[in-house]
């Protein structure tokens, strides 16, 4: 037996004490690293005091700026007609307590459908610039995501394209 064999692993057994453990990922750390990328998501809601469906891409990069556009259509209730409108939201997002916060800094929204109906009901007046919107994150994938706003309200479904 060789006077090195036992020195050696002695060196081995050493190194492995002394190595700093591995540190893990809080639960917002690994939810924070699944979403980037490109998701197509819809919101579909139905009461007696009326409809909302949204249809959007959103963008979360890594860097923490957040893009959407999409399309979202308000209908029953106390309108005369269903609306339509296009927008667009640029602005940031992190997660915190596994919730998705996104904050608006630049958001537009034009009545497609009825522009005439501006005047009574501008819904970009409603939506100010800054707004902040915490979603819960109910489910996080490499393919879904899903957000609730609360419990009561129907999910926001997401399917990523960037894949």
């Amino acid at each position: 037996m060789s006077i090195f064999r036992p020195f050696c692993f002695s060196a081995i057994l050493l190194s492995g004490c002394a190595s700093q453990p591995a540190t893990e990922m809080s639960r917002d750390e690994v939810l924070s690293s699944r979403l980037p990328g490109t998701w197509e998501c819809s919101l579909i809601e139905k009461s007696p005091d009326g409809n909302l469906s949204i249809e959007s891409t959103d963008q979360y990069l890594p860097t923490g700026a957040a893009n959407s556009f999409g399309s979202m259509t308000i209908s029953g209730g106390e309108l005369p007609v269903e609306l339509k409108f296009a927008f667009s939201v640029a602005g940031t997002w992190e997660i915190m307590d596994e919730k998705l916060i996104v904050t608006s800094q630049d958001m537009k929204i034009k009545n497609v459908s009825h522009p005439e109906m501006d005047s009574f009901f501008n819904l970009e007046e409603f939506m100010p610039q800054g707004l902040s919107d915490a979603s819960t994150i109910r489910v996080l994938t490499s393919e879904v995501l899903v957000l609730g706003i609360d419990r009561n309200s129907p999910p926001i479904d997401c399917s990523r394209i960037d894949g």
